[in-house]
C-alpha cells in the first residue's frame, strides 16, 4: 500500500515499454516513492496498467483533486482524497505537511472493510492483493520448475526478488503455500467425512 499509494506522476517523464512490455521503475530511499524499511526495489508494471494510471493522472476527477491538494505545487502524488490530500504521505512530504499530519492508507482500509468486506463476507486487507500476487508469481515460476525450464532455485530467486524479499525464508512460505493448503484441506474433508459417519 505504502508503494502504491506514494506513485507519483513524474514516473511517466522516462516511461518506456521495453521488449518484455513491461516497464521497469526503482522504488525505494532516495526515488520519491516509499517502501517499507526504505528498501531498494526495482517493480515491473504491464505497459496496459501503465497506461490506465496515466490516463487516470490526467483525468478531470485526478485534476480537481490535485487543484486541493494541501503540498501545493510539488506534490505530484497520482492518487488523492477527495480533499486533495495524499492517500499515503512519503516520509519526504511528510514534514511538508501542517501539523505534520501522517497519512498511511486508512482511507483505503476503511472503504475496503466499509464496502468490499461488507458485500463478500471475507475478511480482506489491501494486502490480500500483494499475496494474491506472490501466489500468482510462484504458480507461473513452479509450472517452469515443473516443465524443466528453470530450477527450483531460479524460481525461489524470481519470486524473491519480485517481492523485495531480503530473506530467503520469507519467500519460502509462499513456496510452500500451496501444499499446507492441499494438506489443510483433506485434513478438513476428513473430519467432515467423520462428523457424516458420525451424524
Amino acid at each position: 500500500m505504502q508503494s502504491v499509494l506514494t506513485l507519483k506522476i513524474s514516473i511517466f517523464k522516462n516511461y518506456d515499454v521495453t521488449k518484455e512490455n513491461t516497464y521497469s521503475l526503482s522504488i525505494g530511499d532516495g526515488t520519491g516513492i516509499d517502501t517499507k524499511f526504505g528498501k531498494s526495489i526495482t517493480v515491473f508494471f504491464p505497459h496496459r496498467l501503465m497506461e490506465q494510471l496515466k490516463i487516470y493522472s490526467k483525468s478531470q476527477r485526478a485534476e480537481l483533486r490535485r487543484t486541493k491538494d494541501l503540498l501545493g505545487q510539488n506534490s505530484d502524488y497520482i492518487f488523492l482524497t477527495s480533499r486533495g490530500n495524499p492517500y499515503y504521505t512519503t516520509k519526504e512530504d511528510y514534514w511538508k505537511l501542517e501539523g505534520n499530519k501522517s497519512r498511511s492508507g486508512d482511507a483505503v482500509s476503511k472503504f475496503i472493510r466499509r464496502n468490499v468486506e461488507k458485500s463478500t463476507g471475507l475478511r480482506l486487507t489491501f494486502h490480500c492483493t500483494r499475496a494474491t500476487f506472490a501466489m500468482n508469481c510462484v504458480d507461473s515460476q513452479i509450472a517452469l520448475v515443473a516443465e524443466g525450464k528453470i530450477t527450483l532455485n531460479e524460481a525461489r530467486n524470481f519470486v524473491r526478488e519480485r517481492l523485495g524479499h531480503t530473506s530467503s525464508e520469507t519467500t519460502d512460505r509462499y513456496l510452500n503455500i500451496r501444499k499446507y493448503m492441499a494438506h489443510s484441506k483433506k485434513i478438513r474433508s476428513n473430519y467432515e467425512s467423520t462428523l457424516l459417519d458420525i451424524l
